[in-house]
């Protein structure tokens, strides 16, 4: 599936770009790239491969986050993905589940080859949430 993402979002002049610039980003980005490493072997892809399928959510989606209380006074928080090709996001789309010493710390809804987490919710604490929607042409940053 990461393949599929590899070949049809990007142009031949974007994944030249990558492949160009991938020795910058092991220098600029370790951690990031020694993930992505870890996962284009684990994959058998090329590592230029993983980084451009973990930028595909930085370049073309735009999700919000929904907090709700629930009948019971929990709270609930969820994404909003607002993804083009729902089809193949269905099958990339998981909850990654974060263990430390054996006990379950936190929630964090996410897509395959993404390295980090765009929500995250821990149990009786708090919630974080990567949010962007686009702007009106013109708009400037605030």
């Amino acid at each position: 599936m990461l393949e599929y993402w590899w070949h049809s979002f990007y142009t031949d002049e974007t994944r030249q770009w990558f492949t160009d610039n991938i020795e910058v980003l092991s220098v600029t980005q370790p951690d990031a790239y020694e993930a992505m490493e870890a996962l284009a072997d684990f994959l058998g892809l090329d590592v230029v491969q993983t980084f451009g399928v973990n930028l595909i959510t930085e370049l073309s989606t735009y999700c919000t986050s929904i907090v709700a209380q629930t009948a019971e006074d929990g709270i609930v928080h969820v994404r909003n993905l607002d993804f083009h090709d729902t089809d193949v996001m269905k099958t990339l789309v998981y909850e990654q589940v974060l263990v430390k010493d054996g006990v379950v710390k936190a929630h964090s809804p996410s897509i395959a080859g993404f390295y980090g987490a765009f929500t995250g919710n821990v149990s009786d604490g708090y919630s974080i949430s990567y949010n962007v929607r686009e702007r009106a042409a013109g708009a400037t940053h605030e």
